[in-house]
């Protein structure tokens, strides 16, 4: 082993980290290009898949945003973050549905977004934009939903919508075309008529029946709007009035209360009935009956939950409702599920947890193997948030409960490992060979697989010393694997775990390796750029030391400001974050030095003509010549394209939480092949272009 130095980076304890992370990419199912299988509902905005690299460019190119996977680390409360069998969020979803192919869609309530999980458990937003109400038709992303509720899919895979904010009942076409059937947006109302006549008010849950018809319950009118393939909407015909099966006496409007709304095969429909504190059965001819349940005085702190058959069962509040092949319902009620056989007798699930549900805000539907599926959100009751999960479950028969996500395994899974990413201050991003990632911060350089495992790498430290502060600044990979970290001076760590000390005698911040692992590296509060080659002396590559500026033109003539981070791209040329001047400059192989991006002594957060940057200190760049930039605990990432434009493409300035649109903190940066890498409060965070 070559020997470089007589100090060693003995403090920093390392992990090899590699595998760009595209074997996590969506199950496909056996349907020529659809990934997860029918519906196939076109990924437009937050559904790109991990791995598409190329299609997902270009609608980062064209505007659209980058879109966010949680790779590693943790979030915690609501939020909207997509990500693969991690930890992606929802704020309160209170509609879901399942296909045949082993998909979930989600209404993602809080967000006004529809999510998709797929088998192997990958999390993406296939329509509408996180935090952003509307009623606009379009494909996948560019629709918007007002506070979406209930989901139900067709046999010929249309996903439909409750948009109750809305008024109205959305399509979503196997192509992910988002259209409004019925209803108009933004006007409430009870009308019947064809389309653009028909109102409907506040739909939130409904069922298709087997002819293909919609019947949505009307909780505000109590009524059931019938919405047929055509859009026309028709108020369905009750028989006579239903007689109470406890006294005999005749319920006139048993449509009075309707909360929910289901149907069997044979298309008769059964309704949950909130005021009744009963499960209703409206057949096909209209004749409504009595299935269980009897009303009564009831108090919240009682446990007015009494199973039996018919009307010696007693219900609370009876919410949701799902039919079952063998003509069994699963309702709702209040904190628990019941279950109501096709004799009419009514259970409670032995195993089932009272408390880990919302107050009758959970919306049901079965799985492609007849599992029930519940969407469970945080409510407000009394002016106080629960302490529930805004998640999505799978009931099993004996009433135990599985978490299909998010999914609770970054925290374990990092722990086991002892890793623990950084939750504020910096960390350490860089991209090696094969696409491979390393990530340092406190003391630890961490490599994850394709496969999802963590791996270490035993380090041997040659000669003696130590650092200071093991937390790297930046780093970067030269084409042999071998791991550059920078802390003040510049360590150097061999595939094989040895770890060596480049010559160094200045304060270093950036650092960009090109393959034959030539160093160029930026200095603190010099303004001034060196290159070490064959782990020599350093030289003075760019800039004048000591001396601050803005001046362009032959490298060993031009000023900098305070720099940041640097970069190389694929023909040689570097990229310097000038965060003093809030630019970005260009060192071409030509020696020239220009102005890429920014307006010198300018602080802004522009894209467009005339972009102005704000303090950028990491930077990095792709296989496209695209360059990235964000500031140092700064909450966006900026892309400068080859062309000169600007754009932000993640996060949402001034909004700190990582999310659809928005992100943390950032501390660190890194691009790869068709993604760009972000440690972001104490998670990993990767962009699909």
């Amino acid at each position: 082993m070559p020997v470089a130095a007589s100090r060693t980076f003995s403090l920093l304890r390392l992990l090899a980290l590699g595998a760009a992370l595209t074997g996590c990419g969506q199950h496909a199912d056996s349907v020529p290009g659809r990934a997860g299988g029918p519906p196939g509902i076109a990924l437009a905005q937050g559904g790109a898949v991990p791995g598409a690299a190329t299609a997902a460019a270009s609608k980062a190119g064209a505007g659209q945003p980058a879109q966010v996977f949680l790779m590693a680390g943790s979030i915690s409360g609501d939020g909207n973050t997509d990500g693969y069998m991690l930890a992606a969020h929802f704020r309160d979803p209170d509609g879901v549905a399942g296909d045949a192919y082993g998909n979930i869609f989600v209404a993602d309530t809080g967000n006004h977004t529809i999510r998709r999980i797929t088998p192997n458990g990958m999390v993406s937003t296939v329509a509408g934009k996180a935090g952003e109400a509307g009623s606009r038709d379009g494909e996948g992303g560019q629709a918007r939903f007002n506070t979406p509720m209930g989901l139900r899919i067709d046999s010929v895979g249309n996903l439909f919508v409750a948009d109750s904010g809305n008024h109205t009942i959305r399509r979503i076409a196997p192509d992910g075309m988002v259209t409004t059937m019925a209803g108009k947006a933004g006007e409430a109302g009870a009308m019947d008529g064809a389309p653009g006549v028909g109102r409907l008010q506040q739909p939130a849950r409904f069922a298709i029946g087997p002819d293909g018809v919609l019947y949505v319950a009307d909780a505000v009118g109590g009524a059931i709007r019938k919405v047929a393939p055509d859009g026309m909407i028709a108020t369905l015909a009750v028989g006579a009035p239903m007689h109470n099966p406890v006294d005999g006496s005749l319920v006139a409007k048993p449509l009075s209360g309707i909360r929910a709304i289901a149907a069997d095969l044979s298309g008769n429909l059964y309704i949950t009935n909130a005021n009744l504190q009963m499960v209703l059965k409206i057949s096909t001819d209209g004749q409504v009956s009595h299935v269980a349940g009897k009303t009564n005085q009831w108090d919240p702190d009682i446990s007015d939950q009494i199973d039996g058959a018919g009307a010696q069962a007693q219900f609370a509040r009876p919410g949701d409702i799902v039919t079952h092949r063998d003509g069994s319902l699963t309702v709702v009620d209040y904190h628990t599920v019941r279950r109501i056989s096709a004799e009419g007798v009514v259970t409670t699930p032995p195993r089932f947890n009272r408390v880990s549900l919302a107050n009758n805000y959970t919306a049901l539907a079965l799985d492609r193997d007849g599992a029930v599926l519940m969407a469970n959100r945080n409510y407000e009751e009394h002016h106080v948030r629960s302490a529930g999960l805004s998640a999505i479950y799978r009931l099993h028969g004996d009433g135990g409960l599985t978490l299909v996500a998010p999914r609770p395994l970054a925290a374990p899974a990092l722990s086991q490992y002892g890793i623990a990413l950084p939750s504020f201050g910096p960390a350490a991003l860089a991209a090696g060979p094969a696409g491979k990632l390393y990530v340092a911060g406190y003391a630890a350089l961490h490599w994850l697989d394709a496969l999802g495992r963590f791996v270490t790498v035993p380090l041997r430290a040659y000669g003696a010393g130590s650092i200071s502060n093991p937390s790297p600044r930046t780093m970067g990979m030269d084409g042999a694997g071998n791991a550059y970290l920078v802390e003040h001076g510049i360590y150097k760590v061999t595939p094989d775990g040895w770890v060596l000390v480049v010559p160094a005698g200045l304060d270093y911040g950036g650092i960009a390796v090109a393959r034959d692992g030539t160093i160029y590296a930026t200095t603190v509060g010099q303004g001034a750029i060196y290159v070490i080659r064959e782990e020599r002396e350093p030289e003075l590559f760019a800039g004048v030391p000591g001396v601050l500026g803005n001046g362009d033109g032959p490298r060993e003539a031009a000023t900098f400001g305070r720099l940041g981070g640097i970069a190389l791209d694929g023909a040689g040329n570097l990229y310097v974050a000038d965060t003093g001047n809030h630019t970005v400059r260009k060192i071409g192989v030509d020696g020239m030095v220009t102005t890429v991006a920014g307006r010198t002594g300018i602080a802004g957060d522009t894209d467009g003509a005339g972009a102005t940057l704000r303090s950028p200190w990491y930077i990095t760049t792709d296989h496209a010549g695209n360059v990235y930039v964000a500031e140092q605990g700064g909450y966006t990432v900026r892309r400068i394209a080859r062309d000169g434009a600007v754009a932000t493409v993640a996060g949402k300035l001034g909004s700190e939480g990582i999310a659809l649109d928005s992100l943390g903190r950032i501390w660190g940066l890194a691009g790869a092949e068709g993604v760009v890498y972000i440690i972001s409060d104490g998670a990993l965070l990767k962009l699909i272009l």
